[in-house]
């Protein structure tokens, strides 16, 4: 989802093929790793275009994790609602936040003069959070729990508080785990089997892309097939 996205996002500077989106995408993965905010993904993401495109780039990268945040906080903002049972006045709040959002987001499209269409970003940015989510339901349905409300809840709300903790992603299997943890007692589920699970989903969504991306850097042959 994140290679067909980055691929819509960057024909506001120049038209990549999926192979260059993939390569960008992974190895701007590893190189986010070790700086904090992600800012490796901005510098290397800008290195494979040519000077003159590299401030639409930013722009498009800023956009891009903009429309993802978006959509985490919508589907957070709910799981919160739902877990703290709060009065609906909370949730009209949350649906004004909403409205402005989505206001925002075309303004915001035509004044970084982005090329690319609001729609697909939006929904492939969902999409790429329905996946993530799902891979928790998956892994806890091995601890014998189907997917109910307050666990759905749970999820939601716990990507929210993750990601606006500002963190490196080195240190981001000690930060979930924490959280995690928070949320074990309204989870009903063992300290031990919630690391294991955040430890897996750890490893498929962060470790494993950083790995490829790391392992690409070095040949050429990769190299060309990424910049424009």
């Amino acid at each position: 989802m994140e290679t067909i996205k980055w691929q819509l996002l960057a024909t506001s500077s120049q038209r990549i093929t999926f192979t260059q989106s993939l390569y960008q995408n992974l190895t701007s993965q590893a190189a986010s790793f070790l700086t904090p905010l992600r800012a490796g993904e901005f510098a290397l993401k800008a290195s494979y275009f040519q000077q003159h495109q590299r401030k639409n780039i930013l722009k498009a990268v800023a956009y891009g994790n903009f429309c993802q945040m978006t959509v985490t906080v919508i589907f957070g903002a709910i799981g919160w609602w739902y877990l703290a049972d709060l009065p609906w006045w909370i949730f009209f709040i949350g649906f004004l936040i909403l409205l402005i959002l989505m206001i925002l987001s075309p303004r915001l499209h035509q004044r970084l003069s982005l090329s690319a269409a609001i729609a697909p970003i939006l929904g492939l940015s969902a999409l790429r959070y329905v996946l993530f989510s799902s891979s928790w339901l998956l892994l806890l349905s091995y601890s014998s729990m189907s997917p109910t409300p307050m666990i759905i809840s749970c999820i939601t709300a716990m990507y929210l508080t993750v990601s606006i903790v500002p963190s490196m992603q080195l240190f981001d299997l000690a930060l979930k785990w924490s959280v995690a943890s928070f949320f074990a007692d309204s989870l009903a589920i063992s300290m031990e089997s919630m690391t294991a699970i955040v430890a897996v989903v750890w490893l498929f969504n962060t470790v494993l892309p950083v790995v490829l991306g790391s392992l690409m850097l070095p040949f050429p042959q990769f190299q060309k097939a990424a910049i424009s």
